[in-house]
């Protein structure tokens, strides 16, 4: 069985979305809030026959204080949806307050924790933890990036003016990188990702 799978996201015409959505006609939807529902409520899209409900990192998709507008979207969302889809919910960090929210979501929900944090690791994985001062931060990322054999690394920060400065400071220093946040066009951020995905760039800045 071929199986289609389409992404929609903001920053892209959505014009150019929904012929996409009429020519491949997917079995599988990837989709920000914000163009699902505006695809609801242009009434683009049918979910009366949808049969899985995933949600990734609802820790923060569901967090009214975060991202109170995203929360509002996926109740908007799951309004639409028939009453017997199942529900997926994923995170590694979450609150009571959260996971009350999310069962409210979900019928009959099973709950899954992995305990083992070696479960958790990719085989083959090393990780670190250096402790260290704010203003030391950038010095010891220098040294990381210009001093190890590594063939792409990518940089979470949280803030989008911490993902400009240290991207500006990063190639005055003579280190190549790419940025990816919401300040950019999608356009740009797109394109960033694909010089990234084909090796033109090793480093890639972008906010969590």
């Amino acid at each position: 069985m071929r199986v289609n799978v389409a992404l929609f996201i903001g920053g892209i015409p959505q014009q150019t979305d929904e012929e996409l959505l009429r020519r491949k006609r997917p079995n599988i939807v990837v989709a920000t809030t914000g163009r699902l529902r505006g695809f609801i409520r242009d009434r683009i899209i049918d979910l009366s026959r949808v049969k899985h409900f995933i949600i990734d990192e609802f820790d923060h998709m569901l967090d009214r204080k975060e991202r109170s507008n995203t929360l509002e979207d996926v109740l908007f969302i799951n309004k639409y949806l028939p009453k017997d889809r199942q529900a997926m919910m994923f995170s590694a960090t979450v609150t009571q307050e959260l996971r009350v929210r999310a069962k409210t979501l979900m019928n009959n929900p099973l709950e899954v924790i992995i305990g083992d944090d070696s479960k958790l690791v990719l085989h083959g994985l090393q990780q670190f933890c250096v402790r260290i001062t704010e203003m030391a931060k950038v010095k010891q990322l220098y040294d990381i990036l210009t001093t190890t054999d590594y063939k792409q690394a990518i940089v979470f920060v949280q803030r989008i003016n911490r993902c400009k400065a240290l991207c500006e400071l990063l190639h005055n220093l003579g280190v190549s990188v790419l940025p990816i946040h919401s300040d950019l066009t999608q356009t740009v951020r797109l394109d960033n990702y694909q010089m990234f995905r084909n090796y033109r760039k090793r480093t890639l800045i972008t906010t969590a």
